[in-house]
């Protein structure tokens, strides 16, 4: 049996199916094209509950990631394990770039780290892409092989330099 994430987001009670804005169409393509490079979880279906009050729920069913937010698990984390994690996020925040995906709230919490039964990482997984979008050519620029915008890759950035800063890892 495979497990599945559930979340769902209310909206308006004005927005039906047959309504669906332009910006929600393109964020599950963005969400969908990250997913099937690799680089997120999957997103298996979507769709939108309305109540008897009109209220909408718009429902996402996606790929379960069994793992530890980045921010619980850095605090016990050995220098060996931050390292590859490291290593893993650059690779996944850079691959977003050359697709021109800005993920908009990455953060400690929207980060997981999937282990291997030994306790050594295996996977690092960026979560909870609702504000995805595609950057605007202005946006990302290629600055020393890393892709950086003033939100987005600052970021991730950010996280890595506390990664390093906080066990003492040399770039």
């Amino acid at each position: 049996m495979e497990w599945v994430a559930i979340k769902m987001e209310q909206v308006g009670a004005y927005f039906y199916e047959s309504q669906l804005p332009e910006n929600l169409r393109t964020h599950l393509t963005v969400i969908q094209e990250a997913a099937q490079a690799g680089l997120t979880p999957v997103l298996y279906d979507t769709f939108i509950c309305i109540d008897e009050t009109d209220a909408s729920t718009i429902v996402k069913v996606m790929e379960y990631v069994d793992g530890v937010r980045l921010g619980d698990w850095l605090p016990g984390a050995s220098k060996a394990n931050i390292s590859k994690a490291k290593q893993i996020l650059t690779s996944k925040v850079e691959a977003l770039g050359k697709m021109g995906i800005l993920h908009n709230d990455l953060h400690n919490n929207n980060i997981m780290v999937v282990l291997t039964p030994k306790g050594t990482v295996k996977d690092v997984v960026i979560i909870d892409s609702d504000l995805a979008s595609y950057a605007q050519n202005t946006e990302v620029k290629k600055v020393s092989g890393m892709f950086s915008n003033s939100g987005n890759y600052q970021i991730a950035y950010a996280i890595l330099q506390k990664l390093i800063q906080e066990k003492s890892i040399v770039l």
